[in-house]
């Protein structure tokens, strides 16, 4: 590392400070959070050595704490961070404003390249915490003010299309999620060119979409040709096209291939991040899942025990992706049991549809009545009512499903 000397000129410092936090950025993503968290520490001291105190120096450095909690999965923490940001950011902006201080074009820029970050990590957060109405606030502004600092073509636009199809999927918006995502890859073939690990990852989030809406040609194809020529085989963006690899096979019907795309994922998110970490409960559920749809129900029960562990002490009980994981027990749970939930003297049949029950309602609160989660809580609501030999509750349940499903193009 470089070291800044305190008669060392002001634009040497600032390059110094420039690498130490691009440098914390790559080694979050690669999962060595105390080397990344050690990195930004230094950049925010360099910053107290050798500035007059600077409030967006302050919130920047508490942006940069708040993303390696945003990476290490605490997001309470990183939300915290963040918004703390955010509020520092807009009272010095309207300090300034107040003041009628005048600041040089490259101040002024900074400023509200920073303030954009802040929008959109706080965008991000909120859609992975399944609060959409903020998700959606905070990102249009990010689009808003990088639009209007650099151009339409610019690669931070390209990254809040890409989290504004993210949250598209997770709304179930598949049309407009890809049409997000394909103004992404645009940007980012015109900017890193075809090779590049951007570039390659985007194919990712393609295929993901694509899937949803029942749209196979030539995605795995695709995927293919981007793990062949991605940089590195340990990394999120290798680990994310393994992923959608997994999710084409399994849709295709091939559950052997899927499971082996998604172990090979798995594997590689956990040298990264570890055991605790968002993206390691979505590996579980989609391998959960292949097992589900084989009817080896004692192997999914496993994979969806692990996923709904990692959810509760990620988001606790209260979040859809925490109700998801518990779905997924159930449905284990009802197709492992179906012999003792036809004995009407079962005690643990009561206790079941209340569970299920509380896990729709945890679902409608977060995400709507006619989310797509929604429909498969509902379905496997009906399974266990058609074992249980109420059939009349179990029609309801299905016919509501069916509802949800007629409304939604993937269906």
């Amino acid at each position: 590392c470089i070291y800044a000397h305190s008669n060392s000129p002001k634009n040497e410092v600032e390059k110094i400070i420039r690498i130490f936090e691009a440098t914390g950025a790559i080694l979050c993503k690669r999962g060595l959070f105390g080397q990344g968290l050690f990195c930004f520490q230094k950049a925010s001291n360099l910053k107290k050595q050798h500035f007059s105190e600077n409030a967006f120096d302050t919130a920047s450095s508490l942006n940069s704490f708040g993303y390696v909690s945003f990476l290490k999965g605490d997001y309470p923490e990183a939300l915290n961070l963040y918004k703390n940001a955010l509020e520092i950011m807009e009272n010095e902006i309207d300090r300034v404003k107040n003041q009628t201080l005048m600041l040089d074009e490259t101040e002024d820029e900074r400023m509200l390249e920073q303030l954009s970050e802040t929008y959109h990590f706080l965008g991000v957060l909120y859609s992975t915490l399944g609060n959409y109405v903020e998700a959606c606030k905070h990102l249009d502004e990010a689009m808003r003010i990088r639009i209007q600092l650099f151009s339409e073509n610019h690669h931070q636009v390209a990254e809040t299309y890409a989290a504004i199809s993210k949250l598209n999927v997770l709304r179930c918006y598949y049309p407009e999620a890809l049409n997000f995502i394909q103004r992404a890859l645009a940007i980012r073939v015109g900017v890193f060119g075809e090779l590049h690990p951007k570039t390659l990852a985007t194919y990712s989030d393609i295929g993901l979409i694509s899937v949803k809406m029942s749209n196979y040609d030539g995605v795995a194809e695709r995927l293919e040709l981007a793990l062949e020529k991605i940089y590195a085989e340990t990394h999120p963006e290798t680990a994310r096209l393994y992923y959608a690899q997994g999710m084409i096979y399994k849709v295709q019907g091939d559950f052997k291939k899927s499971q082996e795309s998604h172990l090979k994922g798995l594997g590689i998110r956990r040298k990264i991040y570890g055991e605790l970490h968002e993206c390691i409960g979505e590996s579980y559920h989609e391998i959960a899942n292949t097992f589900l749809l084989q009817g080896k129900y004692k192997e999914a029960e496993e994979y969806c025990l692990k996923f709904q562990e990692v959810a509760m002490k990620i988001f606790g009980k209260e979040h859809p992706l925490t109700a998801l994981a518990d779905v997924n027990v159930k449905a284990a749970y009802v197709y492992l049991n179906r012999q003792e939930l036809e004995d009407e003297s079962n005690e643990r049949t009561p206790k079941l549809f209340e569970e299920l029950d509380q896990i729709i309602n945890t679902q409608r609160d977060f995400l709507g009545e006619d989310h797509i989660d929604v429909c498969l809580s509902l379905v496997i609501t009906g399974n266990a009512y058609r074992y249980t030999k109420k059939y009349i509750e179990g029609i309801k349940c299905y016919q509501r499903a069916l509802d949800i499903a007629y409304n939604k193009q993937d269906f």
